[in-house]
């Protein structure tokens, strides 16, 4: 199962519904719902192409690293959950995903 879903389907690392980034960055500082997170590595299929060959391991992304603070999963800068799902359907901008896994403390 790929650690990373993403629903980001204009997002450049994404290949049905896998993320393929070398590494994600999940931001939203003190975020209460996951609306108020969202993925930073998210790179706009339109104008960077597809970029699904990104991992060091070869494979599809498995580091996740992560801001938000108030999230039940973030320990030192990292996320703890087993996986992910991004959500951002028709995002065109990083700010317009999601980390839909978010849960708050």
């Amino acid at each position: 199962m790929a650690r990373v879903r993403c629903q980001a389907e204009t997002c450049s690392h994404n290949s049905a519904g896998t993320c393929y980034a070398n590494g994600i960055d999940v931001c939203g500082g003190m975020a209460e719902k996951n609306d108020q997170t969202s993925c930073s590595s998210f790179l706009d299929k339109t104008i960077y192409s597809s970029l699904t060959n990104n991992t060091e391991t070869g494979g599809d992304c498995d580091r996740i690293s992560c801001s938000v603070m108030s999230c039940i999963y973030q320990k030192s800068g990292a996320c703890t959950a087993d996986a992910i799902e991004v959500g951002g359907h028709r995002a065109a901008a990083y700010h317009e995903t999601a980390c839909n896994t978010f849960r708050a403390r």
